[in-house]
């Protein structure tokens, strides 16, 4: 019975040191890849090695894409993207900057294309 117990407590201790190990090391990436000048605001993958970023770098956002190990600008976003990372936010906090990637798409889809939500404007 003392054994069984003894097996459940130290099940019990290495899920929640795995869970606190997991919780530092998490907070330990996400610092290490905002830079002091730089900072990629959201991102979406396309594929297993493509993806479409966008990326802040100070006062400017760039939409730039990845593939194969290379990394392209796409396009510099321009200053009423900015309006709309301020703006967005579905329960986000819109002071630190974030940008939901399905807004800057379909405004950059719209502004490009003159598609709107997969219906063509008149």
């Amino acid at each position: 019975m003392i054994e069984a117990v003894t097996v459940i407590l130290i099940c019990a201790l290495i899920l929640v040191l795995a869970w606190v190990c997991s919780r530092v090391l998490g907070k330990t990436m996400s610092r290490r890849q905002r830079g002091k000048y730089m900072e990629v605001i959201d991102q979406t993958a396309l594929g297993s090695d493509r993806a479409l970023l966008i990326v802040r770098v100070q006062k400017r956002y760039l939409l730039l894409g990845s593939a194969n190990g290379q990394i392209s600008m796409l396009t510099e976003l321009d200053e009423d993207f900015e309006k709309l990372s301020e703006s967005s936010g579905e329960g986000d906090d819109p002071s630190d900057g974030s940008v939901n990637f399905k807004d800057a798409f379909l405004y950059n889809l719209k502004k490009y294309t003159g598609v709107s939500g997969g219906k063509k404007e008149h």
